[in-house]
């Protein structure tokens, strides 16, 4: 068959599948037990019809025309030109069914690594059970998985649909998964709340570099060397109003990778929160996800207090500082 009589052929299939099914909602399992549905993915997988053909086709209005076309694309060699971009991106507009054809694609074609994005597509709607199997499969494949795959991936914020995840599909995750999901979740944070009490900082922080004369070099250095240790130390910087301890501070955090500075004023935040100064400003630093754009020194997690002062009272031993007039 030629490209116009395979589409054709497709959307034939499509009409009587539709009709066999009476209207009712598309179900992968359905389908995959269909051997009318098997054979037309079987037949378009192994045509010639050209890759940007067989994307067109997945792009579809019709919901089982589309199916069948993504079942043929997880089972053709090469897939075509830009389908994974494409797949990850079109998500949020797929249906169930839909959503299980191309994560069944994306994990036989798909450019590793991949848990991370699976991951984020909780963002899209994309079901648990789905999400935590294309996961643990590319884990028993031996995709690397920590806490930095989470920092990349996921924010904080978006954390909680990813909990629902985790709490309900435990089994299929594995422990591996779970342990190393609980000590990132216990460390997230809630940037957006604290947005809107203070400022974060954006890299490059040093910018433009501070001029590091005299002394003022040593202190860059230990400040950064005590900001990377772990657990990371306490830094306190007094001097007089002016003399640049921003300037020092910022040439110092500059150089820890995984850092990332939010900073508000004394007035915005309790007083016992501060450890009792009313004056001056803080700078406070912690690890972050390297795709979030700050990091605060709070305790939000999934078991952390919801109450936004006790939030805040909740000052973590790697907090740093700075204080002046």
């Amino acid at each position: 068959m030629n490209k116009s009589e395979l589409t054709q052929f497709v959307r034939e299939i499509a009409s009587e599948l539709d009709a066999e099914l009476g209207g009712d909602l598309v179900d992968a399992d359905d389908l995959d037990d269909n051997d009318t549905f098997e054979s037309a993915a079987t037949t378009l997988a192994e045509s010639d019809m050209p890759g940007n053909e067989l994307l067109a086709l997945c792009r579809d209005r019709d919901e089982l025309v589309t199916c069948i076309a993504l079942a043929a694309v997880g089972h053709r060699r090469h897939v075509p030109a830009k389908f994974e971009q494409w797949a990850w991106r079109t998500l949020k507009n797929t249906t169930t069914a839909q959503d299980t054809y191309i994560f069944r694609a994306l994990l036989r074609h798909g450019t590793p690594p991949l848990i991370g994005r699976a991951l984020a597509a909780v963002k899209q709607g994309v079901g648990h059970e789905l999400i935590a199997w294309l996961v643990s499969e590319r884990m028993l494949a031996g995709e690397p998985f920590d806490e930095s795959v989470l920092d990349a991936s996921v924010s904080p914020h978006d954390a909680e649909d990813l909990d629902e995840v985790v709490d309900a599909c435990q089994d299929i995750l594995g422990a591996e998964f779970c342990e190393t999901y609980a000590a990132w979740r216990a460390g997230s944070v809630d940037t957006e709340f604290l947005s809107g009490i203070g400022r974060m900082w954006t890299r490059p922080y040093d910018s433009p570099p501070a001029l590091l004369s005299g002394r003022r070099a040593e202190i860059v250095d230990l400040i950064a060397e005590r900001l990377a240790e772990t657990p990371r130390r306490s830094v306190l910087l007094v001097g007089q109003h002016g003399v640049g301890k921003t300037s020092l501070f910022r040439a110092a955090t500059g150089r820890v990778e995984d850092l990332s500075v939010f900073e508000a004023a004394a007035t915005q935040l309790q007083a016992d929160s501060m450890s009792g100064s009313r004056t001056g400003s803080w700078r406070g630093t912690r690890r972050a996800p390297a795709s979030s754009s700050a990091v605060v020194p709070t305790a939000r997690g999934p078991h952390a207090p919801h109450d936004r002062a006790q939030s805040l009272r909740a000052w973590p031993s790697s907090a740093s500082y700075r204080r002046g007039c």
